[in-house]
């Protein structure tokens, strides 16, 4: 009959043994949410290390100086790159589940047709794309005074991903567990910031008293920093090897932490 309105038939929709389509909408989301904002989450970084190398030269006065058996500039580029990145991954899930949570949003992505594990690999992949994207732009502004050109791109890419999902990882947790913004602030001041600048992004780990050197040699932001320097310069103090295992191992411990407080509802069940 002309004009009857079309009858539908309403069906369940498959998606896999892996939500491909869910997952790529949830990555591209949040990293979109955080481009958005270049200006402060990738610009204002690279700005504020810009900063750091003009302080330090202003400091050094023209005086040859080196560290880690290599020129300053060179041994403090990657330590910045690797910073920013690292940072960046922290602050694009932690800042953004807090948001999320405190405005009611946290309902868009726990009532989408997501498990717990794509919920996780979705963040990790999108802090650690953040960090990717906010470290190169750090790297270019920095380039004249590295003066040269990566000796291993591919090395510098894969431990500024893996250092930014990791950050990242923490950062989710963190937002998961705080119910206010100044519960993740003092996350990021007490404890990812001081656990940063301690692992050797200025300075080489001899610098230290040996004791506190074989502390700090257990943190793993540590690896990530050493390994920017081996991607960008050649020269590392641990075997890159070594630590890229090191991240992985690390980044497999924090996604099933992040998948389990997914899975549980922690903190985000109403």
């Amino acid at each position: 009959m002309s004009g009857a309105p079309a009858e539908f038939t309403l069906r369940a929709r498959r998606f896999g043994r892996v939500n491909w389509t869910g997952l790529w909408t949830l990555f591209l989301r949040d990293l979109l949410r955080d481009l958005d904002i270049w200006k402060i989450t990738i610009a204002a970084p690279a700005l504020q290390s810009l900063l750091f190398a003009l302080i330090f030269q202003l400091a050094l006065g023209g005086v040859s100086v080196t560290m880690g058996g290599m020129d300053f500039n060179a041994f403090l580029v990657p330590g910045l790159v690797a910073y920013v990145a690292l940072e960046r991954g922290f602050e694009s899930t932690a800042f953004m589940m807090v948001y999320d949570k405190l405005e009611g949003m946290i309902t868009d992505i726990i009532g989408a047709p997501l498990t717990a594990a794509e919920m996780a690999t979705g963040f990790a992949l999108m802090a650690a794309v953040s960090a990717v994207l906010t470290g190169i732009a750090t790297w270019a502004i920095l380039l004249p005074f590295l003066a040269a050109l990566p000796v291993n791109p591919l090395a510098a890419l894969f431990f500024a991903f893996s250092g930014g999902a990791m950050l990242g990882m923490v950062g989710l947790a963190g937002g998961l567990w705080a119910d206010k913004w100044d519960h993740i602030t003092g996350v990021q001041t007490f404890i990812v910031t001081p656990a940063l600048y301690m692992s050797g992004v200025f300075f080489s780990l001899d610098r230290l008293p040996d004791a506190v050197r074989a502390v700090a040699e257990w943190n793993p932001a540590w690896y990530v920093i050493d390994g920017m320097r081996y991607g960008l310069t050649g020269t590392a103090t641990a075997d890159p090897w070594t630590g890229a295992a090191v991240l992985l191992a690390v980044n497999a411990a924090l996604w099933l932490l992040c998948w389990r407080l997914f899975a549980s509802g922690y903190k985000i069940k109403a």
